[in-house]
């Protein structure tokens, strides 16, 4: 198949939802270039209750706004500080709706992934990193609710090796783990 790829993604530091959406301070916080992020819902003791692993091939940062914009709107589901679903996306919006959307969205946080070194196409590799990403064993034994719909792409298979090397900040390495490897020999992730 083709040759081994080895991917950098430099982590920043989560950033609370609300400071995602400040246009005034979004750029400081990194963001502005393409690649992968993640979400996290945090409970009322800080535990992880549930995330959500996407990509963007221009502006990680402006991407937040399609969320928030969906949140609005009702079609993402809402957790609670317990991680119980309180509101399933698509369905009718009751009367506290907005109270329990940014309730939701005080405890969000948001990582940025900034992909480094991807030798070819960005967004072949946007896609190839998220899909890895998504079935990373670090990622599903870590606890909470996957929000994700789908599983995103899985052209990482198309590589005899596909490695994520996870830096930056350390709260990647505690969900992701210091590296996200698709090895085809074995037809394996680690």
């Amino acid at each position: 198949m083709l040759k081994p790829v080895e991917i950098d993604i430099r982590w920043h530091a989560p950033i609370n939802a609300a400071d995602a959406l400040d246009q005034t301070k979004y750029g400081s916080l990194g963001g502005v270039w393409p690649g992968v992020y993640i979400h996290l819902f945090l409970g009322k003791n800080h535990e992880l209750l549930g995330s959500y692993i996407g990509k963007h091939q221009s502006s990680v940062a402006w991407r937040q706004f399609d969320h928030f914009a969906a949140y609005r709107a009702g079609s993402y589901s809402l957790l609670d500080n317990s991680g119980n679903v309180v509101f399933r996306g698509g369905s009718r919006q009751p009367a506290n709706f907005n109270t329990l959307t940014l309730d939701h969205l005080s405890r969000m946080t948001v990582m940025f992934g900034e992909m480094v070194s991807v030798p070819g196409p960005l967004a072949t590799f946007a896609d190839a990193t998220e899909g890895l990403l998504h079935r990373s064993p670090a990622w599903k034994a870590n606890g909470g609710t996957r929000l994700n719909v789908g599983q995103g792409s899985a052209t990482y298979q198309m590589f005899d090796r596909f490695e994520l090397r996870h830096t930056g900040s350390p709260q990647a390495s505690v969900v992701f783990g210091p590296s996200t490897i698709w090895e085809r020999s074995t037809q394996q992730i680690f």
